[in-house]
């Protein structure tokens, strides 16, 4: 169980943490688009302010969260490989969680961003790529909070991308 505070201050630039997550994704055969899962855990409590001002999580302790995700690609490389795509997540934070009264609150978290691959060999077993999102933690009100993600991911393919020739050769066969 976890108090949740509604007097904290908003401002993206003042205070950073980290988190880690983990995704699962489907991407349709030619890379335009994916979909997905992701589990990611926030160390709130490992919350390191960047200006002296008197910032208090509204989180008092570590919390996860658990959704769904999409993703287009709309950017490709001179290979037509893809290279930058925009993606949505929807989720919902786990735990219990209530106010300064004990009401108990329920958080959905909306995240849209933008991922960009660092090197444009699609044939690796994995890409290294930066991305960028905004996070909207959704309560009842006053619990409503967002924050601004800036990371690196590590992509690993379970699968590889089939051959231009065997492409040709299975649309052949299967019209």
């Amino acid at each position: 169980d976890s108090r949740v505070n509604p007097e904290t201050t908003n401002n993206h630039f003042e205070v950073i943490y980290p988190f880690i997550d983990g995704r699962i994704i489907f991407n349709d055969r030619d890379h335009k688009f994916g979909y997905g899962g992701y589990f990611r855990h926030h160390f709130s409590t490992s919350l390191t302010t960047l200006k002296n001002s008197n910032y208090i999580s509204p989180f008092l302790s570590n919390f996860s969260e658990v959704g769904l995700l999409g993703q287009y690609f709309f950017i490709r490389d001179s290979y037509g490989d893809s290279m930058t795509s925009i993606s949505f997540s929807v989720g919902n934070l786990l735990g219990s969680y209530f106010s300064e009264d004990l009401e108990k609150l329920n958080f959905w978290t909306f995240s849209p961003g933008i991922k960009t691959y660092l090197q444009s060999d699609n044939t690796r077993s994995y890409r290294t790529s930066l991305f960028f999102s905004t996070s909207f933690i959704l309560g009842k009100k006053p619990y409503t909070y967002s924050s601004f993600s800036v990371g690196l991911s590590m992509d690993f393919k379970i699968n590889r991308k089939i051959s231009s020739k065997d492409k040709i050769q299975l649309e052949n066969e299967f019209k």
